[in-house]
């Protein structure tokens, strides 16, 4: 059982850049591509014809999203534009998606209750020294090393964005 009803957190923008991307949340499995106009898209990751990834194909320089199967093409509203042989036009799910504090954001819940204001706001996500600061204690936590001063004691790091922090 999933909080269908809220913002999550999908990918960042650079992870679309090349070409559609597949994520699964909430239990849904959905593809992100920079569609028409390069507004974020969020689609199920589904063909509708076989059933394939949509996350495997490509994305157009017309922001439409390709089946790497059979070629079926689909709009970022999850409208058939395309489909080779065919005269049917199916629809699958699409998700609201918005492009904001640096990450691309989905509401895997009901359509009419997704409302941007209700995405909380990410103050140490528009200061720039806010977020090197960010960057800088995720880097310190995650990647330093104690330095051994003797009798097993560590010291106060000197180098790197934890200078004179004592761990």
């Amino acid at each position: 059982m999933y909080l269908r009803n809220a913002w999550y957190v999908a990918c960042t923008p650079d992870e679309i850049a090349a070409g559609p991307l597949g994520r699964t949340i909430c239990g849904d499995r959905i593809v992100l591509f920079r569609a028409e106009g390069g507004n974020v898209s969020a689609l199920e990751d589904f063909c509708p014809h076989r059933g394939a990834p949509l996350s495997l194909g490509t994305v157009r320089e017309d922001g439409r999203i390709v089946c790497g199967y059979h070629g079926l093409v689909m709009g970022g509203d999850g409208k058939c534009v395309g489909m080779p042989g065919q005269r049917v036009r199916p629809t699958i799910k699409s998700y609201p998606a918005l492009e904001r504090y640096g990450f691309v954001w989905v509401w895997p819940g009901e359509k009419s209750l997704a409302d941007p204001s209700k995405l909380h706001h990410l103050a140490w996500a528009e200061s720039p020294a806010q977020r090197h600061a960010e960057k800088a204690w995720v880097w310190w936590v995650a990647y330093r090393k104690p330095h051994r001063a003797g009798a097993g004691r560590t010291s106060t790091c000197t180098k790197g964005p934890c200078a004179g922090v004592a761990p």
